[in-house]
């Protein structure tokens, strides 16, 4: 595991609630609490929030594409009034960008992990949605190991996180609107991240931007590490 070069401070100033937004296929529990980001944040003084995207986690686990056509929206309904930081890992970090688009405001300081260029294209995941509307059974696991380890870290339901997947309006991305954002921003990545790689396209597009590339990390077992943790943590109470 790679060591965290951040020291977390105790922070005795008010800041606002943080909240956390899981990767595809994620959860609140399997993402942020097993891993102990919210202990982390919760002894550096910080209320935390944890979002449940629809259809992951403990939410309604609707099998019908066309119940995930807004994410964003869903996520939004979850928020609190007033300022707000935010981490989000993965689609987590998508849905966290294009709520900031929509409000460019809206947040203080973001933290974004495991997000490159992918966020400009159009998601791709049938082979994987079929895997999981079968259930996802031995042979398919040998496949994708990784894969099915990382899903099997949170409570949700396979056909449903396969119709997210399926969702008709999957809107990508404008660089334009990218730029409006008002927050400070820390985008991190892992150098072994085929998910994310390459970055440079959103490292254009993201203005007042930090960018923290962590050795040796891969996409699927980032939110594990520590160097993630703990940068993220010394960023949002910096």
């Amino acid at each position: 595991m790679v060591q965290a070069s951040f020291p977390i401070e105790i922070m005795h100033t008010q800041l606002p609630p943080v909240i956390l937004i899981h990767g595809w296929g994620g959860s609140f529990e399997g993402t942020w609490v097993k891993q102990g980001w919210r202990d982390a944040l919760e002894a550096s003084g910080r209320e935390v929030i944890g979002i449940d995207v629809r259809g992951h986690g403990r939410t309604p686990a609707s099998h019908d594409p066309a119940d995930y056509g807004d994410l964003a929206s869903d996520v939004d309904a979850q928020l609190p009034d007033g300022p707000l930081d935010a981490v989000g890992f993965s689609l987590g970090g998508k849905l966290t960008l294009e709520l900031a688009s929509r409000n460019p405001t809206r947040f203080r300081r973001i933290v974004i992990g495991g997000l490159g260029d992918n966020i400009f294209a159009k998601e791709l995941g049938s082979a994987l949605a079929d895997a999981l509307e079968r259930g996802l059974p031995a042979e398919d696991r040998a496949k994708m190991p990784v894969m099915a380890a990382y899903v099997d870290e949170s409570p949700s339901d396979y056909k449903a996180i396969a119709a997210a997947i399926r969702r008709p309006h999957n809107p990508q991305a404008d660089v334009s609107r990218l730029q409006a954002i008002q927050s400070g921003i820390l985008l991190i990545n892992g150098d072994k991240d085929t998910v994310a790689d390459p970055d440079a396209g959103l490292r254009a597009a993201l203005p007042r931007h930090e960018y923290l590339s962590l050795p040796g990390v891969d996409h699927f077992t980032m939110h594990h590490q520590a160097s993630f943790r703990d940068a993220a943590v010394a960023y949002l109470n910096g």
